[in-house]
């Protein structure tokens, strides 16, 4: 069933995101249920899925909790996450058309909050604070981040190189991006990678009052035997990792 939706969206989709999506689905949909539940993401009321993409995430978090906000700022990703959840016949899973660092949700919305492989496409800090907006106190926040060690595998290895995306160049174009992001807001470019590093994003965590932080390579957290996707170390330099923290209760 899902081929079927793939196939539509074939003629929608930019052949960069196509790629995505069909790399996505080649794993079974089981694989990222199984991190929800590795998260501990489960049994919560209400569970925002920040940047959802193509729904990957959206489906399980949909299936161990009770209901399930879905946004994000293409709309053709938003699409196919609703059609997909229609397709599947999941009733609790609502999607919109939103930046994840400006959203029309209300103060203290969620009891948590999922964000995979968007935070560092975003001005990372100003996300954040919508976070600890969004948040009821003592909720749970689950995001990750990409340190230099990943751009240096993209600038070596060419990850995931295809015809249609060039891995050095995005590299070289996301570092440059990351110093404009600290030196020059005027020229800096959000839906481009900013490298994030442990410490710093650490530290930010700390000064907008989340608490009981736990870090872990990609992939890692609550389980060391887990599967990864990335590794957490490339060429001896911080590569992807992952995290949970709480809201502050007084906040």
């Amino acid at each position: 069933m899902t081929n079927n939706i793939i196939e539509k969206y074939k003629k929608i989709l930019q052949k960069q995101d196509f790629e995505f999506l069909k790399r996505i689905y080649s794993n079974d949909i089981k694989v990222y249920e199984k991190r929800i539940l590795q998260y501990e993401f489960t049994n919560f009321e209400n569970v925002l899925d920040a940047g959802c993409g193509f729904g990957q995430w959206s489906i399980p978090l949909a299936k161990h909790n009770t209901n399930v906000y879905s946004i994000d700022i293409s709309k053709e990703r938003v699409s196919f996450t609703e059609e997909l959840a229609q397709e599947l016949n999941i009733k609790n899973l609502t999607t919109s058309l939103q930046s994840i660092n400006s959203t029309n949700f209300k103060d203290n919305s969620f009891d948590a909050i999922f964000c995979y492989g968007v935070f560092f496409l975003t001005d990372w800090k100003k996300t954040l604070q919508e976070f600890k907006r969004l948040l009821k106190p003592k909720a749970k926040l689950y995001l990750n981040a990409n340190g230099m060690g990943w751009y240096l595998n993209l600038l070596i290895n060419e990850h995931n190189k295809t015809s249609s995306y060039n891995p050095r160049k995005y590299a070289l174009d996301c570092i440059i991006n990351t110093e404009r992001y600290i030196n020059n807001k005027s020229l800096y470019q959000e839906g481009l990678d900013v490298i994030i590093e442990k410490n710093e994003l650490l530290d930010a965590l700390k000064l907008y009052d989340f608490f009981d932080i736990v870090v872990a390579d990609e992939g890692k957290l609550n389980s060391q035997e887990a599967h990864s996707f990335f590794k957490g170390t490339y060429h001896g330099q911080t590569g992807v990792y992952e995290l949970t923290a709480l809201k502050d209760k007084s906040n």
